[in-house]
C-alpha cells in the first residue's frame, strides 16, 4: 500500500475542509505548543512519555542528545554565547535530564536563536518555522539551504502536522439512566 504524502497545499476552492496550511497560517505561533509537537516528534516513537525527561539519545556520537528536545552541547554553547545572563558558562547539556522546565526553556530559546542568528528574523514566525525546524534538526548551518526552500523537510512537516492536530477533550460523561415506563393501571 503506498504511503500517504504529507501536503501543505491548500485544497481547491469550494472545499469545506480546513486544510493544514489554512489552520497553520491563520494563527500566530504558540511556542509551548510548538515545543510539545517537537518533543513528540523527537521522542514519540522512541520512549514512553513518562521517560522523556531522562532520555539520552545518539549515544554513539561525541555530543549526546539530552532530554525530550534532544539538545546537544553545541546548542547549549550557542545559547551561552547569545544569552550569558540566562545560561552560565559552565552549563552542560546533561543538566537537561530530569528538568522539564529547563528543557522547555532551552528548546524555545534555541528555536528563537536559530530564527534570529541564522535567519536574521526577530523570532519564530509562521513564515519561517519550516526553515527554523529544519535548522533545529539538521543543525543551524542547514538553515536556508536551497533544497528546503521549495519543499520543507519531512521532519518539519511532521511537527507542524502534530502542532495543528486537534486534541480530543474528554469531558465527564454522566451515565444515562434507563428510561422508566409509567406503571400500568389495572
Amino acid at each position: 500500500m503506498p504511503k500517504k504524502k504529507s501536503s501543505l497545499k491548500p485544497k481547491p476552492e469550494g472545499s469545506n475542509n480546513v486544510t493544514l496550511a489554512t489552520k497553520f497560517y491563520s494563527n500566530p505561533i504558540d511556542m509551548d505548543k510548538l515545543v510539545d509537537a517537537l518533543w513528540k516528534r523527537e521522542m514519540g516513537s522512541v520512549v514512553r512519555k513518562d521517560k522523556w525527561e531522562s532520555y539520552i539519545g545518539d549515544k554513539n556520537l561525541k555530543n549526546k542528545a539530552y532530554g525530550p528536545g534532544q539538545i546537544r552541547q553545541p546548542a547549549i554553547d550557542d545559547l551561552k554565547k547569545s544569552m550569558p545572563s540566562r545560561y552560565p558558562k559552565g552549563m552542560k547539556a546533561k543538566e537537561l535530564l530530569g528538568n522539564e522546565k529547563l528543557s522547555r526553556q532551552v528548546t524555545k530559546d534555541y528555536l528563537n536563536l536559530i530564527a534570529t542568528r541564522y535567519r536574521k528574523d526577530l523570532k519564530v514566525t509562521r513564515e519561517n518555522v519550516f526553515d527554523v525546524l529544519h535548522g533545529y534538526n539538521a543543525g543551524p548551518r542547514a538553515v536556508g539551504k536551497e533544497e528546503y526552500k521549495e519543499k520543507p523537510s519531512k521532519y518539519a512537516v511532521d511537527i507542524i502536522n502534530e502542532y495543528t492536530r486537534k486534541k480530543k477533550v474528554l469531558s465527564k460523561v454522566t451515565p444515562r439512566r434507563k428510561p422508566t415506563l409509567p406503571k400500568r393501571k389495572k
